[in-house]
């Protein structure tokens, strides 16, 4: 490394950005970050990518679009077999997802950005275990912006400046991370169709789970499949924050009637 890189590497800058404190008064705050181009970022809607991208031209960024929380996942071939998961034009993402980690260069920081909902928590469990084989001597952090009260890090980065999120970043343990892998692992072996939160785990689940509730919804008269399925997907995003693949649930209606 040259003594330019060097000093490129540890140049800080500095950034300000105005917040409403909680007694509505308007504060200032100044934040130092080093931009590098040894760093990259992980998350899982193409959304918050591009938001990235917008505010860290300076780092690589590689989005996972691919909802986990639903579907095949001991065989990753197989996921596109049933008609509630887009197969992406014939292309695996999660397969795209590992040739990119496996391509990145000069890169020895990656920070995964998601939040608490089943299919971002899902996608960082497969992050980590694939990264953790791919680029084992990386340093992983984790940024979950569910501590901040997000749903998702696509909903945090449209409410906060991206450098104030940064709060939320940590170095990952190797048995955290090991802990992580091990929770895939064993969604994995029990490889049930659908991943939802009970108590404060995310656990493997039969893919009639929301059967019931899409009773409640269900017109009897009309049997609107798309309307059933609205509310109850909406319903479950207000009251849990799960935002839950809406075909999977029409899916679900449809089998209902049979």
């Amino acid at each position: 490394m040259t003594l330019r890189e060097e000093q490129k590497d540890f140049r800080m800058e500095r950034k300000y950005y105005f917040y409403t404190d909680k007694e509505g008064k308007i504060r200032k705050e100044c934040r130092m970050f080093c931009p590098s181009e040894h760093s990259a970022y992980v998350c899982f809607s193409s959304t918050a990518g591009n938001e990235l991208i917008g505010m860290f031209p300076e780092i690589r960024v590689i989005v996972l679009e691919e909802d986990l929380s639903i579907g095949e996942i001991s065989d990753l071939s197989q996921r596109y077999s049933v008609p509630y998961i887009l197969d992406f034009h014939g292309k695996n993402p999660c397969v795209e997802f590992n040739a990119q980690i496996a391509a990145l260069e000069r890169v020895d920081e990656i920070t995964v950005w998601y939040g608490d909902n089943p299919s971002e928590y899902c996608g960082m469990l497969y992050a980590l275990s694939a990264m953790s084989q791919i680029k084992p001597e990386a340093e992983i952090k984790l940024l979950n912006v569910g501590v901040g009260g997000f749903l998702s890090a696509e909903e945090a980065l449209f409410a906060l400046p991206a450098e104030t999120l940064m709060k939320f970043e940590y170095a990952a343990s190797r048995d955290e991370i090991l802990s992580y892998v091990k929770k895939w692992e064993r969604l994995e072996r029990q490889n049930k169709l659908l991943r939802v939160w009970e108590g404060n785990e995310i656990v493997s689940v039969n893919e009639d789970y929301f059967d019931n509730a899409l009773k409640t919804y269900l017109d009897e008269s009309e049997k609107k499949d798309m309307e059933a399925a609205t509310k109850l997907s909406a319903e479950l995003e207000f009251s849990k924050g799960w935002s839950i693949n809406i075909m999977f649930l029409i899916d679900r209606v449809k089998k209902q009637k049979q």
